[in-house]
């Protein structure tokens, strides 16, 4: 349920447009899951969805980092939730620690990409 949270900061950032989009990443709250696993997927999956169009339709790119850093991050995202989602559990405890340890990198380069973007005027 990891995107969710990335799916609240890339929401957030038109309600607190000169907050970093590494720190509201940081500031989400995931729901918590359902019995039914696949509607939970699919609410998280469209969760995700709008919060990507809200930040994209209230910011700009300033330069080639802010558009295609961004889009690198958003498709970055959508192949590790769906790798996730499909794949059978880590094999030992060892695949777990690297993976949060990788994960804390995320936050980062929703800091840098946001750097190079700006909210829309309204």
């Amino acid at each position: 349920m990891f995107i969710g949270h990335f799916a609240i900061g890339f929401a957030a950032k038109k309600v607190a447009p000169k907050t970093s989009l590494g720190t509201l990443l940081l500031g989400g709250v995931a729901y918590s899951r359902g019995r039914d696993r696949r509607a939970a997927v699919a609410v998280e999956a469209a969760l995700f969805g709008g919060g990507v169009w809200l930040y994209a339709t209230s910011t700009r790119a300033r330069d080639r980092v802010g558009r295609w850093g961004t889009a690198a991050l958003v498709a970055f995202l959508a192949l590790i939730y769906a790798m996730n989602v499909a794949s059978p559990p880590p094999s030992d405890a060892d695949a777990v620690a690297w993976a949060g340890l990788v994960a804390w990198l995320l936050p980062l380069w929703g800091w840098w990409v946001d750097r190079h973007r700006e909210p829309v005027a309204a």
